[in-house]
């Protein structure tokens, strides 16, 4: 499925990650200070579940002493809000729930120990039967923001053009009537004092804000826009209260307007710009007589002192080294060890929180949870369970390469894995999708795999890779004007030191970009799908290119269907086999069997300049249709959806497993589910055994020797964080093809696993 940055989390609609950054946890989105405490929002899911991460001082260094997660984070792969607040041992952080249910997650402190509490409702979850639209799909693909502030017993939250106020009574947290018209932006942030409020619009023209108050009733007091806002100002932006003081962003024209409570109004008193800083006033910290305020791509903060009345800068901060296009400054807090200062897109989207103590020059720089380090040299067995940290079953670890390793930079993670096996030399190569090339390894000893070269291409985070007579052939999504790439995996004989930098042999132009691609090798065709950019993107559906030539493609037809979700017609993945299957009418055919969106297309693509549609398959709760595999007989079709277990038409991991002995009548037979709620991705079958790459699940070995009833008898858990919950990271692709009987995958934002069923402690 084409995601530009797969859950798509930003900071704020004016603070844009950096180009193609991929490598997404955000560590540093959200940031506050409880008492000594510096927490510490990692919204998303990238390495281990999102969760607010608690740091305390201890001797000059701070040390992680807590990880705040939400109820259901280990199954449904739930994200964060960027938003948090704290105050009196209590902490309220934004959900990510894509259902819209929950509006906020609280956690609180006893005896210096933290511990969920309530979660604040905003909406109801679904009941029953579960339609899956685009508009869900979406919902699941970029989570709702959710604003929220905190004052004594009082919690504010903004979702949706909406707002939501809550008053403790006790233990329970119990709504509170609060009439606003609803509108573009309303709530998309909020502060909260005690009896007062303010609730920002910033995309209301140039920008508004609502002041509030009341105990039990509240009430809207005023509407806060000056009169010389540029149209987009933004203001309300950001939002600060502490006291009787409001500070306002307005970082569309570079400034902040600082307000005054006088006799129950907000009177201005001054505003604040800093030269050279068009953002200025993105974020903004507040606490007494000092004041925080950032332009995160000037990549400055500056520190204000208030005295005799007016605020005054006392101090510029600049980025430190890996910060400077990393947002800093993109959330600020303010607290009794000083300032925090969050960079979510340092580090290629990794993260991290710069914490400057009271009256110290440097600060402590705190970085999120990493990856695990390469792991070369010998075989490292499965044994009670573990494997070099990582969870499996009967699959030793070989090796494992990480993105670094692989030639990546900050931000760039892998994608799709293909394999060759080079037929004059019996050496074994991984052919690995990169961010920004293709990466060949030699993986023929495979404890002390290679890094053989690279080809550079137009940065992407989804490729396909496929090989025909000896050439890889390469796609990219979303990046421009790519075109397929054609790459003779001869020149990687005799490649001796160094990795090389490739060129490609030649580049087919009748496409631009293509999400997934197949490759019929006995008809020499290849099927880039989704495509789009431009060139002929066939509605999406299949373009097929005769490469009889591999080093002169050519157009050879197109099929449009009518079935698709994200667009009419689109076909997210297919296989094209020569049909040797039990239906006679079709055998020795070219069949496609295209994953559809919403149905299992099977297409006749014999005659290139008029494809014949047989027939569609549909189920019941299908959510997206993403990807299969036929048995090698072409009896049966194994065929996973990519997001039932996220919109809640399955609990676990689901596997559709169709009778295609008739063509033009397929049966879906049976499912397979897995042992927990982890999205499903890509899928292959060699002999009787479904080898599968499911994302945070990692890679599963499927016995299928009854095929109807399938059972798991292997596993290698790619991603050594806690749980298997729903969720884009992690295990990308399995394959299996290698006449060694090793199994390269290309984890997301790991690496290159290379890893060993043992068939002795598979047998069934």
């Amino acid at each position: 499925m084409t995601r530009p940055s797969l859950i798509a989390l930003t900071v704020a609609s004016l603070l844009a990650p950096p180009a193609k950054a991929q490598d997404q946890d955000f560590f540093g989105a959200a940031v506050a200070f409880d008492g000594s405490d510096v927490l510490v929002v990692k919204p998303a899911a990238a390495r281990g579940p999102a969760a607010v991460l608690v740091y305390r001082a201890n001797g000059g260094t701070w040390a992680r002493v807590a990880e705040l997660r939400a109820p259901n984070a280990l199954r449904r792969g739930q994200a964060l809000s960027q938003h948090i607040a704290a105050a009196g041992g209590m902490v309220l952080v934004g959900a990510g729930d894509p259902n819209g249910q929950f509006g906020a997650h609280m956690f609180s402190r006893a005896n210096n120990e933290w511990s969920s509490g309530t979660d604040l409702a905003v909406g109801s979850a679904p009941e029953g039967a579960v339609t899956v639209t685009l508009a869900t799909v979406m919902r699941v693909l970029a989570p709702a923001q959710r604003a929220v502030a905190l004052h004594g017993d009082h919690a504010l939250i903004g979702y949706q053009r909406q707002v939501f106020l809550y008053h403790r009574a006790g233990s329970a947290w119990q709504p509170v009537l609060l009439a606003l018209p609803e509108g573009p932006s309303l709530g998309a942030s909020v502060a909260l004092g005690a009896g007062v409020g303010a609730v920002g619009q910033p995309q209301s023209g140039a920008g508004r804000v609502m002041t509030i108050e009341g105990t039990t009733a509240w009430r809207v007091t005023d509407s806060l826009m000056p009169a010389d806002l540029a149209a987009r100002a933004r203001f309300g932006h950001a939002l600060q209260l502490d006291g009787t003081t409001l500070a306002v962003g307005a970082p569309g024209m570079g400034m902040v307007v600082v307000y005054e409570r006088r006799d129950g109004r907000f009177v201005e008193t001054a505003r604040l710009q800093h030269e050279g800083a068009a953002d200025f006033g993105t974020a903004i910290a507040l606490r007494g007589a000092a004041m925080l305020v950032s332009a995160p791509r000037s990549a400055v903060v500056v520190r204000y002192h208030r005295r005799d009345g007016a605020w005054v800068a006392q101090q510029t901060l600049t980025a430190p080294e890996g910060a400077t296009t990393g947002g800093f400054g993109a959330s600020l807090a303010l607290g009794d060890p000083g300032a925090a200062i969050g960079a979510p897109f340092a580090h290629g989207g990794r993260g991290r929180v710069y914490v400057y103590a009271q009256g110290a020059a440097e600060p402590v720089e705190l970085a999120p949870p990493g990856t695990p380090p390469v792991q070369t040299g010998e075989e490292v067995s499965c044994a009670d369970g573990e494997a070099g940290g990582f969870r499996c079953s009967n699959v030793d670890m070989q090796a494992f390469l990480t993105i670094e390793a692989l030639g990546g930079r900050p931000g760039e993670r892998v994608s799709d894995i293909w394999g060759w096996s080079d037929p004059a030399t019996g050496r074994e190569y991984a052919l690995v999708g990169r961010t920004s090339a293709m990466v060949m390894v030699d993986v023929t000893d495979a404890t002390s795999p290679r890094v053989v070269g690279e080809m550079p291409a137009n940065p992407s985070g989804a490729r396909d890779i496929k090989v025909y007579r000896n050439h890889a052939f390469l796609t990219g999504d979303g990046a421009g004007q790519h075109g397929l790439m054609v790459f003779d995996l001869t020149r990687l004989r005799g490649v001796t030191g160094a990795p090389v930098t490739f060129a490609p042999d030649t580049v087919y132009r009748g496409i631009a970009s293509a999400h997934n691609l197949a490759i019929d090798t006995v008809h020499a065709v290849a099927i880039p799908v989704s495509v789009s950019g431009g060139g002929e993107t066939c509605g999406g559906g299949l373009h097929l290119v005769d490469i009889s030539n591999p080093r002169a493609p050519t157009f050879a037809g197109c099929y449009t269907d009518t079935e698709g979700l994200i667009a009419p017609g689109r076909t997210h993945d297919v296989q094209c086999v020569r049909y040797h299957g039990p239906d006679q009418a079709h055998q020795g055919r070219n069949i496609c069997f295209a994953s559809n969106e919403t149905a299992l297309r099977i297409v006749d693509v014999t005659d290139r300049a008029n494809p014949a549609p047989l027939s569609a398959g549909r189920y019941p709760g299908a959510a997206y249709i993403h990807q299969g595999w036929l048995t090698d007989d072409h009896r049966f079709f194994y065929l996973n959806d990519e997001l039932d277990e996220l919109v809640g038409t399955t609990e676990r991991t689901r596997t559709m497993i169709w009778d295609v002995s008739d063509l033009d009548d397929p049966v879906m037979v049976g499912t397979y589910l897995g042992p927990d709620g982890a999205t499903d991705h890509n899928l292959f079958i060699k002999g009787n055994r479904m080898y599968q790459a499911n994302y945070q699940a990692g890679f599963r070995v499927i016995d299928i020797s009854d095929p109807v009833a399938p059972r798991e008898v292997g596993f290698f858990d790619t991603t050594p964080y806690d749980g298997n919950p729903g969720g884009f990271y992690g295990a990308w692709t399995a394959y299996p093809f290698f006449p060694s009987g090793n199994v390269i995958v290309s984890s997301m934002q790991e690496g290159l696993f290379v890893l060993r069923p043992r068939p002795e402690r598979l047998v069934p």
